[in-house]
C-alpha cells in the first residue's frame, strides 16, 4: 500500500519500507496573442449548408397528456440542438366509434368511443446536417402509442390548423338571406 502526498510541487511516495521523492517538471506557459490575417475570399469559398425553411413535427396519439409531454420533449431537443422551434399548436381531435361484433354474426357486442389527438410543432431554418440528428433524437424518445411524422410545411397545414366557427358561418348565411349587411350611421351621443 502506497501513500502519495505532494509538497512544494514534489510528489513523495511512501511505501512500507522506504520513502522516495519524485520531482514533477513545472513549466510555465507564455500566452502569445497574434492576429492572423485571412483574406475575405476564403469566406466565400466555404460551402453553404442548405436549410430546411419550415418543417412540421406532427404528433398523433390516443392519450392527450402523453402527447403534450412528448411535444415538450421535442421542443427541448430542438432547443438543445439550437433549432428555432417556431410555434406549436393542437389540432381538433378525431372522434372514432369502434364496434365489435360477435363471431360469425352482425350482432354488436361492444361499442368503443376513441379520440385521436393531434399536436404539431413547427421548426424553422434547420441545417441539413442537423436534421438527421434531430429526427433520430426525437425517435429515440418516442412513447408507445404515439405516431410521429416529419413533413415540410405546406398550405394544407395552415388550413388544417384553423377550426371553422360553425355558428359564425350560419349567421353569415342568414344575413345574406336577409339581404346582406346594411350601412348604419353611428349614433352621436352628447
Amino acid at each position: 500500500m502506497f501513500l502519495c502526498t505532494r509538497f512544494n510541487g514534489h510528489h513523495y511516495q511512501k511505501g512500507p519500507f522506504h520513502t522516495r521523492a519524485m520531482y514533477s517538471a513545472q513549466t510555465q506557459t507564455h500566452h502569445q496573442t497574434s492576429i492572423i490575417y485571412e483574406p475575405e475570399y476564403l469566406d466565400h469559398l466555404s460551402p453553404e449548408i442548405p436549410l430546411y425553411d419550415q418543417v412540421n413535427v406532427y404528433l398523433k396519439g390516443y392519450d392527450y397528456p402523453v402527447l403534450e409531454s412528448y411535444q415538450k420533449y421535442v421542443h427541448k431537443v430542438a432547443a438543445s440542438l439550437d433549432i428555432d422551434s417556431g410555434e406549436g399548436w393542437a389540432l381538433p381531435p378525431q372522434k372514432l366509434e369502434i364496434t365489435r361484433t360477435e363471431p360469425n354474426s352482425s350482432i354488436v357486442d361492444a361499442t368503443y368511443h376513441l379520440n385521436i389527438y393531434k399536436r404539431n410543432l413547427q421548426v424553422v431554418d434547420i441545417p441539413s446536417t442537423v436534421m438527421p440528428i434531430f429526427i433520430e433524437a426525437i425517435q429515440a424518445g418516442l412513447p408507445e402509442g404515439v405516431d410521429l411524422e416529419v413533413q415540410v410545411h405546406t398550405e394544407l397545414h395552415d388550413e388544417e390548423r384553423h377550426v371553422p366557427d360553425l355558428e359564425l358561418k350560419e349567421l353569415e348565411i342568414k344575413l345574406e338571406e336577409l339581404g346582406g349587411p346594411r350601412d348604419v350611421k353611428p349614433i352621436k351621443r352628447k
